[in-house]
């Protein structure tokens, strides 16, 4: 369990930037007041009714591109937007309450986002492994293969 009254003790180790640890909490919290960044957690996501995750490719011209992409960041079903290089500049997936919530999203996207070309899209119906943690048909975790470096 995270301790919050000591909030940065389990941050510590992998705090590398060149300020102290009370300069990084003031930061941390200042961002977090600001909206600038969000705290989430992974969780099951059928258990939490999310059973469907969506992966979307899609292109946005080069001026707003980054406007577009951080106001995607902080829609509630977007669980990740990233910027990459190629003809779909955006990838972004998110968690949604079931097949039949994807056509409502989509309409809220080509709404709020005239500039968004959604290219191509995945339905993601059950994950066998997220991040390290192996998972069963609930969406828990069951196992672990961790993380090892490419060979070099």
């Amino acid at each position: 369990m995270f301790d919050w009254g000591r909030p940065l003790d389990r941050a510590e180790p992998f705090i590398t930037a060149p300020w102290g640890r009370h300069t990084a909490h003031r930061r941390l919290q200042r961002m977090l007041r600001g909206g600038e960044i969000t705290l989430r957690c992974d969780l099951a996501r059928p258990l939490a009714g999310l059973p469907t995750a969506m992966i979307y490719r899609a292109s946005v011209p080069h001026s707003p591109r980054e406007a577009t992409g951080n106001a995607l960041a902080r829609m509630k079903q977007v669980r990740s937007c990233v910027s990459v290089s190629g003809p779909h500049n955006l990838t972004v997936i998110v968690w949604l309450h079931g097949l039949a919530a994807v056509d409502p999203f989509e309409a809220l996207l080509a709404d709020r986002f005239p500039d968004l070309e959604v290219r191509d899209r995945t339905a993601v119906l059950h994950s066998v492994k997220h991040m390290d943690r192996l998972l069963d048909l609930q969406g828990r975790a069951t196992g672990r293969v961790p993380f090892a470096p490419p060979p070099s």
